[in-house]
C-alpha cells in the first residue's frame, strides 16, 4: 500500500482528504488545517490506516468512515470542529484506538445507520450537545473518557445498543448515560459528577450495569422509567440527588439488584439536548444527516 507521512493540507473547499472505492494505504503524522467538510472521508468499503493525524478549523465534521468501510484510525486529535467530532454511517466498522475529540460543536462521535466499530482509550471533552449519540448501531467502547458535554454524556436512541468497559463519563449536563428505545452494558465504568442522573432509561429501554460507580450526580443514580427495564450487580451508587421521592435509585424495577435504589421521581428537563428528545448538533441537523 501507498502511504503519506508528515503532510499538511490546509485552506481547501473540499475534503482534505478522501478515501473511496476500497482503498487502503497510510496517513501519518500530517496535519489538516482550515479544510471543507468533512475534512476527511473514509467511504465504499475502505480500509485506509490513518495514524497521529491533527484536524483543525475545519468546516464541518472532523472525520467521516461511511459505506462498509473499516479503517484504522489511531492516535489522531480532531480539534473544535463546527460539527461532529466524527461520523459512522451505513454499516461502518473502524477501529478506533486513542483518538482525542476537544470542543466540537456538536456531537463528539455520532454512530447511526447499522455500524459497529471499537474504540479503545479514546476522549471527547467540551461538546456542545451530546458527547456521543448512537441510534441503529452497536459500536463498543474500552476505557473512554467523556466530560464536560452539554448535553447526555452518551445518548443511544431507537435501536441502539451500548457497550461499555472501563469508561468513565463525567461533567455532562445531560444524563450521563440517556436511553430511548435502547440498549446498554456496562462494566467497570463510572458516571459521575453531572447536573442530571447517572442513568436514565426511558421506556422500552435495557440498562445492565456491573461492577459500575455512579458517584454525586446532581439527580438520581439510576432510573429506570415506567417500560425500562435492567440491572446494577455490584454497583456502588452514592452521593447522588434521588429526586422528590429520595434515596440514590431514583426508580429502578423491581428485581433488578440496585443496591440503593428507592423509588425517587424523575430528574426535570433531561433529555441529551437538555430539552428532552432529540439530542441537537448545535448547528439545526436532524439526527440523519452525516455530520
Amino acid at each position: 500500500d501507498r502511504g503519506l507521512v508528515d503532510c499538511v493540507s490546509s485552506d481547501v473547499r473540499g475534503s482534505g482528504g478522501l478515501a473511496a472505492e476500497r482503498a487502503g494505504g497510510e496517513v501519518r503524522g500530517g496535519r489538516l488545517e482550515r479544510v471543507g467538510h468533512p475534512a476527511i472521508a473514509v467511504e465504499g468499503a475502505s480500509t485506509p490506516r490513518l495514524v497521529g493525524l491533527t484536524i483543525s478549523d475545519g468546516s464541518g465534521a472532523g472525520l467521516l468512515v461511511a459505506s462498509e468501510s473499516a479503517p484504522l484510525i489511531a492516535d489522531c486529535h480532531v480539534d473544535k470542529p463546527p460539527g461532529q467530532g466524527m461520523v459512522l454511517v451505513g454499516r461502518a466498522s473502524p477501529e478506533v484506538r486513542g483518538l482525542r475529540i476537544t470542543d466540537p460543536a456538536g456531537y463528539g462521535i455520532h454512530v447511526l445507520e447499522g455500524s459497529t466499530g471499537t474504540f479503545t482509550e479514546c476522549q471527547v471533552t467540551g461538546a456542545r450537545d451530546a458527547g456521543i449519540w448512537i441510534t441503529g448501531s452497536a459500536p463498543t467502547f474500552a476505557d473512554l473518557l467523556v466530560t464536560g458535554a452539554r448535553g447526555a454524556g452518551i445518548a443511544v436512541g431507537a435501536g441502539g445498543t451500548l457497550t461499555l468497559r472501563g469508561g468513565r463519563i463525567a461533567k455532562s449536563e445531560g444524563p450521563a448515560v440517556w436511553l430511548t428505545g435502547a440498549t446498554a452494558r456496562l462494566h467497570d465504568s463510572e458516571l459521575s459528577d453531572g447536573a442530571a442522573q447517572g442513568l436514565l432509561a426511558e421506556a422500552d429501554s435495557t440498562a445492565e450495569l456491573t461492577l459500575s460507580r455512579i458517584l454525586n450526580c446532581a439527580g438520581p443514580g439510576l432510573e429506570w422509567r415506567v417500560g425500562a427495564a435492567g440491572r446494577a450487580d455490584e454497583c456502588e451508587v452514592r452521593g447522588n440527588n434521588g429526586g422528590r421521592g429520595g434515596g440514590e435509585g431514583g426508580g429502578g424495577p423491581p428485581g433488578v439488584g440496585n443496591p440503593s435504589r428507592s423509588g425517587g421521581a424523575a430528574h426535570p428537563g433531561g433529555g441529551p439536548g437538555k430539552g428532552g428528545g432529540r439530542p441537537h448538533d448545535g448547528r439545526g441537523r436532524g439526527a440523519s444527516e452525516r455530520g
